[in-house]
């Protein structure tokens, strides 16, 4: 049996940006367990240097998905306080609708689409 780790092939823009990025989405994925409730229609992850916005939409406003969505910000931030210097701000952005072109995430990372929104 072959354990050689497998060979990763990258795009042509891959560099540290598209690596952070990554690495956000990947930290914010674990963040996300149990945060994702019935009005979550997607989560998407704009990752700055500086500044983390979770890009949230909602099919309307729900305190117990926003205590969720809240925690989720937190638990990113506790994660990115272990994993790298500077540590960048997390911040929530919530935007009650759908997933269209307006949601101010729809151009950023997506984490998530709720089914039968791939807009």
């Amino acid at each position: 049996m072959d354990d050689s780790i497998p060979q990763v092939t990258y795009g042509p823009d891959f560099g540290p940006a598209v690596e952070w990025e990554n690495f956000v989405l990947l930290e914010a994925l674990q963040s996300s367990q149990g945060a994702i409730g019935p009005t979550v229609r997607g989560i998407a992850v704009e990752a700055g240097t500086r500044r983390v916005v979770i890009h949230a939409c909602l099919a309307h406003r729900d305190e117990t998905d926003v205590r969720e969505l809240q925690d989720m910000a937190s638990d990113l931030l506790y994660s990115l306080e272990f994993l790298c210097e500077p540590v960048p701000s997390v911040e929530l952005s919530l935007y009650i609708g759908e997933t269209v072109a307006s949601w101010p995430g729809h151009m950023h990372r997506r984490l998530y689409l709720a089914a039968g929104r791939l807009d």
